[in-house]
């Protein structure tokens, strides 16, 4: 089977991988849309506008779900390039929450904490259930930073420069800050077990464990 889609002339550059789901895949695109198929023929089980791009240029327009989006539990959380954090019911794309956060670069779960990078370089700490604030922090701003990950007691997340930026999970304070080059990340940090691994724009592959890089 194959599902067509109409994209916008502009879109960002790159896309998030299809989410599936006990044979349903979930597809975020780049005018704004997030479409729900089943696996096994290709049928549309549901279609969410998560927001609707507006504007006179093509620039102005820009509404992308290209983000990597997460399922928890029965939810399906969803951020914009230009607009929101969303939270829908995986099952029918009903609306649970939004938030108005705009992030160019996704979420990130860790049971009912959720973080986000937003486009002009604040984090946010919000509870996945309903969306309500925990924390944030302003001091990065235009930084560029990646989509966040969750290590231990922290949340971690890259910027344009290089820096990797430790921050205490449940008060949002700093705790440490290391480089690992100078010219930003290839792709969001990856926690597995006790290591957290980036990747930079060099090519380096660097390995972390709360202490040392290896």
């Amino acid at each position: 089977w194959i599902y067509d889609h109409s994209v916008p002339l502009l879109t960002l550059r790159g896309n998030a991988d299809v989410l599936v789901r006990a044979g349903i895949a979930f597809i975020g695109y780049d005018d704004g849309s997030v479409v729900s198929l089943r696996v096994s023929d290709g049928s549309v089980v549901w279609n969410q506008t998560i927001v609707s791009p507006e504007g006179r240029t093509e620039l102005e327009r820009l509404a992308d779900v290209g983000q990597q989006m997460v399922i928890v539990a029965s939810d399906l959380i969803v951020s914009s390039y230009k607009a929101r954090v969303v939270s829908l019911a995986a099952d029918s794309g009903r609306l649970l929450w939004f938030k108005e956060i705009a992030s160019a670069s996704g979420v990130q779960v860790d049971r009912t904490n959720l973080a986000v990078s937003e486009s002009n370089g604040d984090l946010w700490m919000l509870d996945r259930r309903n969306g309500s604030t925990l924390w944030k922090i302003d001091q990065m701003s235009n930084r560029g930073l990646t989509r966040p990950a969750f290590y231990g007691n922290y949340v971690v997340v890259g910027d344009k420069e290089g820096y990797l930026h430790w921050i205490d999970t449940d008060i949002g304070s700093f705790v440490a800050r290391v480089r690992a080059g100078k010219n930003g990340f290839a792709a969001a940090p990856l926690s597995v077990g006790t290591t957290l691994y980036v990747l930079t724009q060099k090519g380096e592959l660097i390995a972390y464990r709360a202490g040392a890089a290896i």
